[in-house]
């Protein structure tokens, strides 16, 4: 038996993510965060597992889209700092790679954060 239970967080955006969930996080065999996220003026939707009783998982934080063919789960969201904050800022890393590349130098690095 599956049983799948969905909870709103009060919160659409900002930086308090209150896990654990009370009563739910104890019953739980997967927690799956969903969220929107802010960046360069553009929405984007979260998805991350935070939790797996007993198992591995992948915690990396990727894009996903739902569209016609149902949900597509995308690349890892890389190149970006304070994701779950939901008031994500490009990495220094990134922005200074960024930067070079606007002044004419050879970034040697490809920047593999967010499509926009």
């Amino acid at each position: 038996m599956t049983t799948l239970h969905t909870l709103e967080l009060p919160e659409l955006m900002g930086a308090e993510i209150r896990a654990p969930l009370g009563g739910v996080s104890a019953l739980a065999e997967v927690l799956i965060l969903l969220r929107y996220v802010e960046l360069q003026s553009r929405l984007f939707r979260l998805i991350s597992v935070f939790k797996v009783r007993d198992g591995a998982f992948d915690p990396t934080i990727r894009e996903f889209a739902i569209t016609d063919a149902g949900i597509v789960v995308g690349k890892p969201f890389e190149g970006v700092e304070a994701v779950l904050s939901g008031m994500a800022r490009e990495a220094a890393k990134v922005a200074a790679r960024g930067a070079a590349a606007d002044s004419g130098a050879d970034p040697s690095v490809e920047h593999r954060g967010p499509a926009g």
